[in-house]
């Protein structure tokens, strides 16, 4: 979980420790917002008309391919803290960003809303779900059906033909001077979910269009989804994580073009891909221990046994906790005035009531 100065919200450790500063809010609960994902612009510089491509193919992998078909535009706005953990969309803060627009997208607090400029209050993306690298998707499946266990194993005869294909040179850098293995471009797995209810849905897969020859020491990086390719972009790479120390450089595009034949793997890998790092970000990813219910910071608080030496009150939540506690219990300032004014009157009666002659 993370806070800072410049933002008004806490969002996730996941979402911190990626550097994002782009935070985009969904308003489906009008005027709640919640946070709906996010990018690091200093690491992906995004133009409007990408961001819009991506949010819709994000959309539509982590809403089990409904898709978003509406007509949504960005605005920045400003948030309030309603509760702990709770904010509520205050003003907005700039125009709508255009569709088309060949822009950057710059850092900030963005909202998404209808064409028409009012709120979209439709469900979208997630403020929770987030899908796990291609390498960690695996161990969570064979970890729950063991039947999933070598799934992903690349069979001998398409390592053969891929070898023979590709030569040793490198799809991702087109280098053929480092030491090199065969990879999926989407791993069998990274589909359950797509083709579950295709019993051979894992072996259509399994062919070797899906299959490129990597740099060794790209191959787990690629696994991991630290980097992906926009082959609808002219084929830009786009880093979302750091690499390992020592990896080859990558360069800002694949050196050769895809086959047509190998586009549908590409186009699935970049949106899992997505799915992994823009969804989501709420700081509810973080705790799932009680003592951190927000809700019960507050009751605690407001029923005077909090013990503040405890060290949930250090943490983030707790902190903010704290501040809307006191933001509600302190007085507002049109309050203090009034008081005041009340106390100055009930003074003057006071002093009238102890000269001689005052009666009531």
């Amino acid at each position: 979980m993370s806070f800072d100065s410049s933002r008004s919200f806490l969002m996730s450790q996941r979402a911190a420790d990626q550097g994002r500063n782009m935070h985009v809010f969904s308003l489906s609960c009008f005027p709640q917002a919640r946070m709906a994902g996010g990018f690091n612009l200093n690491r992906i510089h995004l133009t409007a008309k990408t961001f819009y491509r991506w949010l819709y193919l994000c959309d539509e992998i982590i809403n089990f391919q409904r898709g978003l078909k509406d007509a949504v535009v960005l605005r920045k706005i400003r948030l309030r803290t309603v509760q702990a953990l709770l904010y509520a969309f205050e003003e907005i803060e700039g125009p709508p960003i255009p569709r088309d627009s060949l822009q950057l997208i710059e850092p900030g607090i963005y909202g998404i809303f209808s064409a028409d400029g009012t709120p979209f209050t439709r469900y979208f993306c997630s403020p929770v779900r987030f899908h796990p690298s291609f390498k960690d998707q695996e161990v969570q499946l064979v970890w729950g059906d063991p039947s999933f266990k070598g799934e992903n194993d690349i069979p001998i005869n398409l390592k053969v033909l891929a070898g023979a294909r590709d030569k040793g040179r490198c799809f991702i850098t087109g280098r053929t001077d480092l030491p090199t293995q065969c990879v999926w471009i989407l791993p069998p797995l990274a589909t359950f979910g797509r083709d579950h209810s295709d019993p051979m849905a894992f072996d259509k897969y399994k062919v070797v269009d899906n299959l490129i020859t990597i740099c060794s020491a790209l191959a787990d990086p690629f696994m991991r989804n630290l980097f992906a390719v926009d082959v609808e972009d002219n084929t830009r790479i786009i880093t979302f994580d750091d690499l390992p120390s020592g990896s080859p450089t990558l360069p800002s595009h694949l050196p050769t073009p895809p086959s047509p034949s190998t586009m549908d793997y590409w186009k699935y890998a970049f949106i899992y891909t997505l799915a992994i790092f823009f969804p989501a970000g709420e700081v509810k990813e973080d705790y799932s221990n009680p003592e951190y219910d927000s809700n019960d910071l507050i009751e605690e608080l407001q029923d005077g046994y909090a013990e503040l030496a405890h060290p949930k009150w250090q943490s983030d939540i707790g902190r903010e906790a704290l501040a809307v506690y006191w933001q509600l219990a302190c007085p507002t300032e049109s309050e203090l005035r009034d008081e005041r004014e009340r106390r100055y009157a009930t003074e003057l009666d006071e002093d009238a009531s102890d000269e001689p002659g005052y009666a009531v």
